[in-house]
């Protein structure tokens, strides 16, 4: 008998199943969080540093600089409480009164086609959308509302990113074709996957290849203010990748 994922998690006491996740964002880190090669670089700050539970009403924020640029960094988690998501748009809002350009993370797998999407599933286990993380919320949790951190004060907001069809070509370039078989390839979709690429392989593109692209793009673009919302795992191979962009970047709050 197959399990949805909602009745996979609904069993689960919501503690426990937030914690998982720091511990698997915690892992993912530790494999591999500098992008631009396969030994990391050294941690310019403990990883534990980021670690958020979603539930906080003040959330932290991580200001680097390398004195031409600034980057507020805003650690996130796909499921949280209200409290929290609304809490990170008042410091969004107030951080684009003061002139920062808003970079954000979102990957828009609903626009694959339906092999591609059951491609996406073998990488995490699940279909990493919107909706499937409202699946996995609940007892006071919700999916995270990208929707209500847009837009506030000017709509001049940034998706830095990686296309959904990016993130597959980069990990099939890296590690070959990922071939969808047995029940995975005509289960629903809602479904989690029995089947899943190395965790080893999967955290080079999910995270490393994402963090060097962030790097990059912050790098290259004119914006010089910026407040970033990124997930926390992320937020270790970001400083990683801006330092051996240039070595002057640094936490200055």
């Amino acid at each position: 008998m197959r399990t949805s994922i909602k009745t996979y998690f609904s069993i689960q006491a919501v503690a426990a199943k937030l914690t998982l996740l720091v511990i698997l964002a915690t892992n993912f880190a530790t494999i591999a969080y500098a992008g631009s090669a396969d030994t990391p670089a050294r941690l310019p700050t403990d990883a534990l540093v980021f670690a958020i539970s979603g539930e906080e009403t003040d959330p932290a924020t991580f200001t680097f600089s390398n004195g031409k640029k600034t980057v507020i960094y805003i650690p996130m988690i796909h499921i949280g409480t209200p409290a929290f998501y609304k809490a990170v748009a008042e410091k969004v809002k107030i951080q684009k009164m003061a002139g920062a350009t808003l970079y954000y993370e979102f990957i828009d797998f609903d626009a694959l086609d339906d092999n591609n999407k059951r491609k996406a599933r073998a990488l995490v286990g699940i279909l990493p959308t919107p909706h499937q993380y409202d699946e996995l919320s609940g007892d006071g949790y919700i999916g995270q509302p990208n929707n209500d951190f847009l837009g506030l004060v000017n709509d001049k907001d940034v998706n830095v990113d990686v296309t959904p069809e990016e993130l597959l070509e980069a990990y099939e370039d890296r590690f070959g074709p990922i071939v969808v078989t047995g029940v995975d390839a005509t289960s629903d979709l809602s479904e989690m996957a029995t089947t899943v690429m190395p965790m080893e392989n999967v955290s080079k593109i999910i995270l490393a290849s994402r963090n060097q692209n962030i790097a990059d793009t912050i790098s290259n673009r004119q914006e010089t203010n910026i407040v970033l919302l990124f997930g926390a795992a992320h937020g270790p191979g970001i400083v990683a990748d801006l330092q051996l962009i240039d070595p002057n970047w640094k936490r200055t709050e």
